[in-house]
């Protein structure tokens, strides 16, 4: 039996005792602790639940401190949670109140970040105003209310309860911050004059107790994805922040809000308001019977109000979009003062969630970036641009060069070389979606969600022009920032990815790397760039080349075809023959070099051995640990064979491409 299991069985036999030996319960109560970051069992958490509420030994102090080690692995079960809420409302007159109130933090904490099944608790929902009543428990209470209520929730009788309340106990932060919840939902139902109050103010010393429950949510999201779709969304998370506001201020994203005219009695058919829905599953239930609010752009708040866009009707979409493009223009190319930088960066956050969960670009957002982009200064919110650059819409290739790609080139050609990177990285995922998803699309005739829009523009030509001007950025980068790995890397994994993609979905392309890249890792001082460029010779040569000619197109890649010998002779008498400069017309790089500059070579080294495998400055360093490492090696010399069998070890890229090449 280890530690754990025999300090939960301490706990397990303290059920119905009075008294416990203190260093025993200290030291049981430590095991705990250590194993808490891994969480408990369901059965582990259970039992525990059922000691800390049936041991009558645990002052306040203890009961906190043996719950606040009580961290699920995954989920909390009905079971464990229905027995500490009975608990609760049996003793909440006769239980010390701090043993109370932990056990309310606790059960915030569940529910906040996804780990028990909501409704459980919200069966006890009316019986939380009784703790109101209790000065000490009333902010854990409320907060309790606060995040169980749904707009069917709330009614004039509870609204007076809570005035009540505050008669008796004056004005608090925590029951004021409840009604504005409450006017949020049935405005009808509140006083008019409630004022705004900070929700993290209010509630900012309720729910801290469990620093592991974060942990434990990240092990249910990387769980199954009916366990994300059960994840609890949280609406109007920034109700009662008080804020500077003009009279015509409109927040970037605002609020949810509904307004009706009129009785509800005459309405045609009873809808579902959004707000009665707490997780992405319930919400998909009724998706066809929800009652939108009245500003579309409210719905980009989470994740759910996403959801509800990307799978909404034409009219949705078009509301959204009229609003959209209206609020990125006052915020950005009108400069509107009533955009702090904070707003305007979130609402770009959301439409790139909204973009990326449709897996499609937004029309009257590519307009927007086409009219931003000549005003943008490359610096500010450079990371959401960049996301929405990756899903641009366009009907020709003519059109994205004109109003986007060019824009791109002048911002490349002036940037720092981690601007450089960011943009060689943008377009590798432009270039991907293009691929895997419009191609997909155009093959399969399928519409994309955002107003079921399909792509009109010619597929292979457009396509080879991008993959075209990505390579000219390539070399233009790696022209100016001479010896940068950063740039290099990136321009490695575009023509890796294009590699791949093009073999995949069986594409009559070849991107082949520019003399710029290839050359760039041959004289690379890493090892790693050596061997991804072998990689992709050999790649070039096994599998690009064969499936060309087999769909017919050798002629077609004539081109391709001898330049890629070019490239493989100059690695093969550089690395394996030593004779790059005795062949030097065969190959590219040192093809036309005059005799009297590589006689002047022979001052500092033999020219033709000066990028063999041995003596190659990428693997020196290798032989050196090696040698440094072993005394039996420090005086030996490795030969050609030797860095052989190393590079088949270490760098099988480089091993495979001299092997595949030399027979």
């Amino acid at each position: 039996m280890n530690a754990k299991e025999t300090a939960i069985r301490y706990f397990k036999r303290l059920k119905g005792t009075k008294t416990c030996n203190r260093v025993e319960f200290t030291t049981c109560l430590n095991e705990l602790k250590g194993e808490a970051h891994n969480g408990f069992s369901e059965e582990e958490v259970e039992t525990l639940i059922d000691a800390l509420i049936s041991a009558e030994c645990l002052a306040s102090v203890r009961f906190q401190g043996l719950l606040e080690c009580i961290v699920p692995h995954k989920l909390v079960t009905h079971k464990a949670v229905l027995n500490l809420l009975q608990w609760i409302f049996t003793y909440f007159h006769t239980a010390p109140v701090g043993s109370l109130k932990s056990a309310l933090d606790w059960m915030i904490g569940l529910i906040e970040f996804g780990l028990t099944d909501e409704m459980v608790v919200h069966a006890f929902y009316h019986h939380f105003y009784l703790l109101l009543e209790n000065e000490r428990l009333s902010v854990a209470a409320c907060k309790l209310i606060h995040l169980l209520t749904t707009p069917s929730d709330v009614s004039r009788w509870r609204v007076k309860k809570i005035l009540k309340i505050e008669q008796k106990f004056g004005k608090r932060n925590h029951t004021t911050c409840l009604l504005c919840l409450f006017k949020s939902y049935k405005p009808e139902c509140v006083p008019e004059k409630v004022p705004a109050v900070n929700l993290h103010t209010a509630f900012k010393a309720v729910g801290k107790m469990n620093p592991f429950f974060q942990q434990a949510q990240l092990r249910l999201n990387a769980g199954s994805s009916e366990e994300t779709c059960a994840k609890m969304v949280k609406w109007n998370i920034d109700q009662g922040l008080k804020k500077t506001r003009t009279k015509t201020k409109v927040d970037a994203v605002p609020p949810l809000d509904y307004v009706y005219f009129g009785s509800k009695l005459y309405r045609a058919k009873e809808k579902h308001s959004i707000l009665e829905f707490k997780t992405l599953k319930s919400l998909s239930v009724h998706q066809l019977n929800l009652d939108i609010p009245c500003n579309s752009m409210s719905l980009l708040q989470n994740i759910a109000g996403i959801h509800v866009l990307a799978f909404g009707d034409r009219s949705l979409q078009s509301r959204l979009s009229f609003n959209l493009y209206y609020t990125l223009y006052r915020a950005f190319i009108e400069l509107d003062q009533d955009f702090s930088y904070r707003e305007r960066e979130n609402v770009l956050k959301q439409i790139v969630e909204l973009e990326e969960y449709m897996q499609q670009g937004i029309p009257v957002v590519s307009r927007f970036l086409a009219e931003y982009l000549p005003r943008w200064d490359g610096e500010d919110f450079r990371e959401m641009i960049f996301h929405l650059l990756q899903w641009i819409t366009f009907s020709s290739y003519l059109e994205l060069h004109d109003i986007i790609l060019d824009h791109i080139r002048n911002l490349f050609m002036t940037s720092s070389i981690e601007v450089k990177c960011s943009i060689i990285g943008m377009l590798n995922k432009f270039v991907e979606n293009l691929i895997c998803i419009c191609l997909f699309r155009k093959e399969k005739e399928i519409s994309g969600l955002f107003l079921e829009i399909r792509d009109e523009w010619s597929e292979l030509e457009t396509l080879q022009n991008i993959i075209k001007f990505v390579t000219d950025l390539c070399v233009a980068g790696l022209t100016v920032e001479q010896g940068s790995y950063l740039l290099l890397h990136e321009a490695l994994r575009f023509f890796e990815m294009a590699t791949c993609l093009e073999e995949e979905n069986k594409l009559p392309i070849w991107t082949m790397m520019p003399p710029a890249v290839v050359y760039n890792g041959l004289f690379s001082r890493s090892a790693c760039f050596l061997a991804r460029v072998c990689d992709l010779l050999l790649k070039y040569d096994m599998a690009q080349y064969p499936r060309l000619r087999a769909l017919g197109l050798r002629t077609k890649f004539l081109k391709e075809v001898n330049r890629q010998q070019l490239y493989i002779a100059d690695f093969m008498s550089s690395l394996w023959n030593q004779n790059c400069f005795d062949e030097k017309e065969r190959g590219y790089i040192f093809k036309g070099m005059p005799e009297s500059h590589v006689q002047s070579f022979f001052f500092y080294t033999i020219p033709n051995e000066a990028l063999t495998l041995k003596n190659h400055f990428a693997l020196v360093p290798y032989v050196f640990l090696m040698q440094k490492a072993c005394s039996a090696l420090q005086d030996a010399a490795f030969d050609q064979d030797d860095l052989m069998i190393i590079c088949s070890n270490y760098f099988p890229e480089i091993y495979n491409l001299i092997i595949h090449e030399s027979e």
